[in-house]
């Protein structure tokens, strides 16, 4: 039993972790991903892309609200009263077309496997993108990234990017973050097709 097992799973692993290369690549390949940067400081988008090498924590809020496990309705004039609530600015299910293509139950998923998913080492590399191993002596852009996450039927996949800038090497990463980067693609045809770019902007 065990022999059949092994590469039962080595298989399944093995189209999990192409199907995670796929979506980094389609995410930072592409400088039409990065048109936040355009709004902030020189108004230029960056020529290389410099990807910290460990993957952030996901916020789960981008998939799902506590709130909603009672009545929604009840709660909603107290979160519109909040400009700090995730509502606002991080939770992607705002778009009622996003919403309607993911039921309510999936999203509780995407909640529960974004609250479990643990930061991991990272090593890309392509034409116009690459992981660096520190961010100390950077100045200008600089980005940071969560691992993708799936929907469970494998249709969906989301990846999320933090947005960094340094006028001088000194300034604490703390201090540099400007905005946020939210990708959602659907698996047509064989092929990712990316559907929303929800963008999060710190002026």
């Amino acid at each position: 039993m065990k022999n059949i097992f092994l590469p039962i799973l080595l298989f399944v692993c093995t189209i999990s972790f192409g199907q995670s290369e796929e979506i980094y690549r389609l995410a930072f390949s592409y400088p039409s991903n990065f048109t936040i940067t355009t709004k902030l400081y020189d108004g230029k988008q960056p020529a290389y892309i410099r990807i910290v090498d460990t993957t952030d924590n996901w916020r789960s809020t981008r998939f799902w609200l506590r709130e909603q496990n009672g009545n929604i309705a009840g709660h909603m004039k107290k979160i519109e009263q909040d400009e700090h609530h995730p509502y606002h600015h991080t939770y992607l299910f705002r778009d009622t077309a996003l919403s309607a293509r993911i039921p309510e139950k999936e999203r509780k998923r995407l909640f529960a496997k974004a609250e479990n998913l643990q930061s991991v080492k990272l090593k890309l590399k392509g034409p116009n993108y690459a992981t660096v191993r520190s961010v100390k002596e950077l100045t200008g852009y600089y980005f940071s990234t969560t691992a993708p996450i799936f929907s469970s039927d494998g249709k969906y996949a989301f990846i999320d990017i933090a947005v960094y800038y340094k006028e001088t090497a000194a300034k604490e990463w703390r201090d540099s973050y400007c905005g946020s980067i939210c990708l959602v693609y659907e698996r047509q045809n064989k092929s990712w097709k990316k559907i929303r770019t929800i963008n999060m902007l710190i002026l």
